[in-house]
């Protein structure tokens, strides 16, 4: 419960501060699909000067990983696999999110190799 509280939080939060930056009026706390959409959209279409991420915050997600949600996402339904809720939350452009998927796969390769080289030290000992 407290897990879909924190994701519920997340999510209105994630509307507010795109009304707040585009200007989008609102009444309703909820995003429909069209606003999910959109802002999907704004995300990919955004100059990359304007979408700044420290070293820092990168490197950290990088260390640490993330993940989506587990089961059925609206958003990354709606949106595509690359531009869900989730994903826009933590990477303020698709480049950034480019990035750490081209990372993730070197260090899929280098641990894989590194498990290689272990199992064969193992077995000529």
């Amino acid at each position: 419960m407290l897990k879909d509280l924190k994701f519920f939080i997340s999510y209105i939060g994630e509307i507010e501060i795109f009304r707040k930056i585009h200007g989008v009026a609102g009444s309703d706390r909820l995003m429909n699909d069209t606003q999910d959409k959109d802002i999907a959209e704004r995300w990919a279409l955004r100059s990359i000067d304007e979408a700044h991420m420290s070293a820092d915050d990168f490197y950290t997600i990088v260390e640490v990983g993330f993940n989506t949600c587990k089961n059925f996402c609206k958003s990354r339904y709606i949106c595509g696999d690359e531009a869900c809720r989730c994903i826009r939350s933590l990477f303020p452009h698709p480049k950034h999110y480019e990035q750490y998927l081209l990372i993730e796969g070197l260090k899929t390769k280098v641990m894989g190799t590194v498990a290689l080289t272990r199992i064969g030290e193992k077995t000529f000992d």
